[in-house]
């Protein structure tokens, strides 16, 4: 470590008699600058530091919220890297500290060390601290998981990506699971070793348990778990572990049982609407409909807008509660662009009707494709409709479509305003990790079909082809700002929003912000730039490896270069499907199985999963010729020729979805 002084944050809440010994260790070395950051202790601890000579800090919050504490403390303190050791962390060295900062000066976002449990503690809690935290610098091979309890992390990430305040657990983990999506690295030193463990009676390890899970929902986006997946699953693995430590007890069961069921009951309770900040969601009434704000751009949208508005509303009448507008046009960022003399829409327009049951939901949703060409066709622009009940739209938390739309901007074309309320709760939080995959893949179809249809249509592709590219690049940025969660309500935002973590991120992220910033500036001039086959390859190049880091930290896993390999993984990856039941999934594939779309082996498998691999295949393998063929081992194809690749690609997108 260099020679400058490097911040402790020691955080405290009545830790006698380990505070003693922490604070004796860390004084040991001078160059180290001890601060205790107390939250209300009543045992000594504060009287303890004063005599050690430290700076206390104390709080004045009511409540205990570790992520302002963690906040507070990098306000407060001064150095590059700051280290948090907790009062009840015992370095077992002298140089435990230093390690972890050198780790960080050297380019490491943030370091962990090693727990090892105090002499008392139970032989179930020694099985977990040595699962946790082994003396192998591999780690335990879980990619997500961190400790504050001895860590060390860099102010200038710090001051990208803060500690989420809103969290009453798990702050550590969420905040470096944001890191990670920028690429930046999180070691484990497992020769920082401190003496840390807890014992919990029922009530307390209930308590905790149940924060954890509820805490995961909102970091890993994942939805209400199942009973099995969540609860007997894992607790079956648990109980398998202990007996391979050799920790076969009653009382160790009845131990794990709790645990789990805490666990799987918080995430229940986690995967709630999580409120969305109010200067996030601006009133989309406030603004235009098109980013060029002129007069003959916005009545054309405005005049196209009424049109379809008008026509609908005379089919929709007395079936439906409201028509909604989404997309662009609804956050005052669609575009309009001239042909032919006169100024028409670009962009769909996407609307949605509210009907007032499910039944009516139900057979308004069979009217959607004849309802979207007639008022195409007088609105003189692509009208997309679709239809929800308002159950469905209370119900909507995870998907992204509706946080795009509470946090961009929707407007009530007419009828019952009121529909839009249970939009008010939604926040990229509320977004499912499926959803991002869903997203990616959808990409990847575009690009695939523009790289199939260079083929078969030559030139004449470009326009589509420039299309896609923008979209896939788009796509990218808004998966790492849902992920770091600063997805903002305007495009200048998110681009400001990019260009700032490309400040900590990896390389990519830099070149992430410019393509994201060039591709807004497309979508609103889309009629400027025509792509070429060798641009379009030369896309394809820089997109894949992000996208594949993305898929891999959605799913936690390493990340794998190879599209070959990524589409013909053993298990499900495109994209996890986490809201189809079993027996959905079959019926899906049964149903694309009897429409000739796919081979009778592929029944069991959802159809969006099918597409999602065969995409990816055809999209970013640099071979295509080998692509198309191990796309023909996926799809029911007769031959591999581009012809019935992509149109096996397109029926699955209409028919299976």
């Amino acid at each position: 470590m260099r020679a400058h002084r490097v911040d402790v944050v020691v955080r405290c809440l009545n830790e006698m008699p380990h505070v003693t010994r922490t604070l004796r260790v860390l004084g040991q070395d001078p160059r180290l600058r001890v601060r205790v950051f107390d939250s209300g202790s009543t045992d000594g601890s504060i009287d303890e530091a004063v005599r050690a000579g430290v700076q206390v800090v104390s709080s004045r919050s009511p409540k205990y919220v570790p992520g302002k504490v963690l906040n507070d403390a990098m306000r407060q303190t001064d150095s590059e890297v700051v280290a948090f050791v907790n009062a009840d962390a015992v370095p077992l060295s002298q140089d435990a500290v230093t390690r972890l900062v050198e780790v960080c000066e050297s380019g490491a976002a943030a370091a962990f060390g090693r727990q090892v449990p105090r002499l008392d503690a139970t032989p179930a809690t020694r099985a977990d601290y040595a699962r946790a935290f082994p003396a192998s610098r591999e780690g335990n091979g879980l990619v997500h998981f961190f400790s504050m309890a001895a860590s060390a992390i860099r102010r200038d990430v710090w001051e990208v990506v803060g500690f989420d305040e809103a969290l009453r657990f798990s702050e550590d983990v969420d905040w470096t699971r944001r890191v990670r999506v920028l690429g930046r690295t999180i070691r484990y030193v497992p020769d920082a070793v401190v003496e840390h463990s807890h014992e919990y009676d029922a009530a307390q390890r209930w308590r905790r348990m149940f924060g954890e899970g509820e805490a995961d929902a909102s970091i890993f986006r994942i939805g209400a778990p199942g009973v099995v997946r969540g609860f007997a699953a894992p607790l079956f693995a648990q109980l398998v572990r202990d007996a391979g430590a050799g920790v076969v007890e009653a009382s160790v069961a009845r131990r794990r049982v709790l645990e789990q069921a805490a666990r799987w009951r918080g995430r229940t309770v986690g995967a709630s609407q999580r409120l969305l900040p109010r200067d996030r969601n601006q009133r989309a009434q406030d603004v235009g409909f098109t980013i060029q704000r002129e007069t003959a751009t916005e009545l054309a949208a405005k005049r196209s807008i009424e049109l379809a508005t008008a026509t609908l509303a005379q089919e929709l009448r007395g079936r439906a509660e409201a028509l909604l507008l989404l997309g662009g046009f609804a956050y005052g960022e669609g575009a309009v662009e001239l042909r032919r003399g006169r100024f028409v829409i670009h962009n769909d327009l996407d609307l949605v009707a509210i009907a007032d049951t499910d039944a009516q939901a139900r057979r308004l949703r069979r009217e959607c494709e004849r309802l979207s060409r007639r008022a195409s066709e007088v609105a003189d622009a692509v009208v997309d409709v679709w239809c929800v009940s308002r159950s469905e739209l209370e119900s909507t938390r995870g998907k992204l479509l509706w946080a795009d739309a509470a946090i961009r901007g929707v407007r009530v074309l007419w009828g019952d305003a009121s529909v839009t309320a249970p939009l008010a709760r939604l926040s990229t939080r509320s977004v499912r990790r499926a959803e991002v995959g869903r997203l990616l893949a959808n990409r990847s179809t575009g690009i695939a079909l523009s790289r199939l249809g260079f083929e078969r249509d030559g030139p004449p592709e470009g326009r589509r082809a420039a299309r896609h590219v923008a979209k896939a690049w788009l796509a990218l940025g808004d998966a790492v700002l849902i992920s770091v969660d600063d997805y903002g309500a305007r495009s200048a935002e998110r681009i400001a929003a990019l260009q700032r973590l490309s400040s900590v991120g990896a390389p990519w992220v830099a070149e992430l912000a410019s393509r994201y910033s060039d591709a807004v500036r497309y979508r609103h001039a889309p009629h400027e730039h025509v792509e070429t086959r060798d641009g379009l390859e030369a896309a394809v190049a820089a997109l894949w490896p992000i996208h594949a880091h993305l898929e891999a930290f959605r799913l936690g896993e390493t990340v794998c270069r190879d599209p070959f390999a990524y589409a013909f993984a053993r298990r499900p990856r495109f994209p996890e499907i986490d809201d189809v039941a079993v027996l959905g999934r079959w019926l899906s594939g049964l149903r694309a199985f009897a429409h000739g779309v796919v081979p009778w082996r592929q029944c069991g498998v959802h159809p969006r999963e099918v597409l999602a691999r065969s995409a990816v295949l055809i999209a970013y393998s640099p071979d295509l010729l080998a692509a198309r063929q191990a796309t023909s081992r996926l799809l029911r194809c007769s031959s591999t020729d581009t012809h019935s690749v992509a149109m096996a690609l397109e029926a699955i997108r209409e028919r299976g979805a």
